[in-house]
């Protein structure tokens, strides 16, 4: 019998050892920092996943450790950047949810509501609608305690503590791009290729640039931005970056980028202008003068939105793939699979699949699923991962040590069954 039981011991502490082991994953800065690659991003590693209940359409936001998102049910997520845990989701708020000073503001149809960042409470909803129109998926932006909101008829702004209109200006047709605002200026990008500039306390139109070639379709303008030396960058239909005098509309330079249509996506950082396009490429210009740095082609369609971080580009593509580039060279440090293919929202302003990165951590979503992987050797992983099946009991999960419960239990029965049936063997007469 004590042979018995010292066997059933070392199969319980044997299983328990090998479910414990399963649950770590001994994840250090060695394993990110081993890389062959001499650059600030490695290959990444995945720190943890989340799955939602219908397809994600929104960048994911972060701000103050929490990750913000939408999907096509039109509920809006809350987690916890660090482990990915839920904080809160609400239902029926739509997508392109923008964050900015503890709330939240996000839109369906013609109504713009603002939430609590850190509950999810409704503080207030507003119809912004003057004479029919709805609202475009793109988001807003929030600058001076005033937010600005595109709609297909025009330009929006809203008190952000009460959401009453401020002024609208509606003689503009298909607004298509995210508003820009730099020193009380507001740009938009409308129909026909034109760019406007209105005072951003009035509805007072400043200046206007239309784009003298066709197509007159800007359906793949995407949002603009302004250097410090008071340039404006954006991209239109006809296929070229432009670059204006943020003051006045004069045209300072023009870069061809293709000669079909251009859904391309500027981004700016260090006296370049970097331009992820819908033709699976991406280049560099001088931010001055427009000429061409480098260029890389990718191979792969789709690409989103680049985020930018220690001397990196990372941007992903409709077939799945995470890219790192060297953002001095446009060499190709590594592509990561991570969908069988992103669904991207329809619009413009950011696609589903436009990472964000943040103290080392990539977080992105695709499908019905958000990522946080590290990209970068400075962040220091934990040796155990949090868990999303239950609480821990030195390294078990409630699943693990149920099935170690599980597995004692048959041992002992079997055991009790052994030693009572050899008892009552040994206590038959010989016959």
């Amino acid at each position: 019998m004590p042979l018995v039981v010292v066997f059933a011991v070392v199969i319980i502490f044997s299983s328990s050892f090998i479910l414990l082991s399963s649950n770590m994953v001994p994840l250090t800065t060695a394993s990110l920092s081993d890389s062959n690659s001499t650059d600030n991003s490695t290959v990444p590693v995945p720190l943890w996943n989340y799955t939602t209940d219908s397809q994600v359409n929104s960048p994911v936001i972060f701000a103050q450790g929490i990750l913000y998102f939408a999907t096509e049910d039109r509920s809006i997520y809350a987690l916890n950047a660090a482990s990915g845990t839920t904080l809160w989701t609400l239902d029926g708020y739509c997508r392109f949810p923008v964050v900015d000073n503890g709330k939240i503001f996000c839109s369906y149809s013609r109504i713009m509501y603002a939430l609590d960042a850190y509950s999810g409470t409704k503080l207030w909803e507003q119809s912004v609608s003057t004479s029919g129109g709805t609202l475009i998926i793109a988001p807003s932006v929030v600058a001076n305690d005033i937010l600005y909101v595109c709609l297909e008829s025009g330009l929006r702004a809203l008190d952000v503590a009460t959401g009453d209109m401020l002024w609208h200006y509606s003689d503009i047709r298909y607004v298509t791009s995210s508003p820009l605002v730099v020193d009380d200026v507001v740009y938009v990008v409308g129909s026909y290729n034109t760019v406007y500039a209105f005072d951003a306390q009035s509805d007072r139109k400043i200046w206007t640039y239309t784009v003298g070639s066709k197509p007159w379709d800007n359906d793949f303008s995407v949002s603009s931005f302004v250097s410090d030396d008071g340039l404006l960058y954006f991209c239109v239909a006809d296929g070229n970056v432009y670059a204006l005098d943020a003051g006045n509309g004069q045209e300072i330079w023009r870069y061809t980028y293709t000669s079909d249509r251009l859904r391309g996506y500027p981004f700016l950082n260090g006296g370049l202008i970097y331009v992820v396009s819908n033709k699976g490429d991406v280049c560099a210009l001088n931010a001055t003068d427009g000429t061409k740095i480098w260029s890389a082609i990718i191979g792969e369609s789709g690409l989103s939105v680049p985020a930018f971080y220690e001397g990196v580009l990372y941007f992903s593509s409709s077939e799945g793939n995470l890219f790192a580039l060297n953002a001095t060279s446009g060499f190709e440090l590594w592509r990561y699979p991570i969908s069988h293919s992103f669904t991207w929202a329809r619009g413009v302003g950011g696609g589903v699949g436009s990472p964000v990165v943040c103290d080392g951590v990539l977080y992105v979503g695709c499908d019905e699923c958000v990522f946080a992987l590290a990209v970068s050797p400075s962040f220091v992983l934990p040796s155990l991962p949090p868990s999303t099946s239950g609480s821990f009991l030195f390294g078990l999960s409630v699943f693990s040590i149920l099935l170690v419960v599980g597995v004692a239990v048959v041992i002992v029965v079997c055991c009790v069954w052994l030693y009572l049936f050899k008892k009552r063997n040994r206590l038959k007469p010989n016959l």
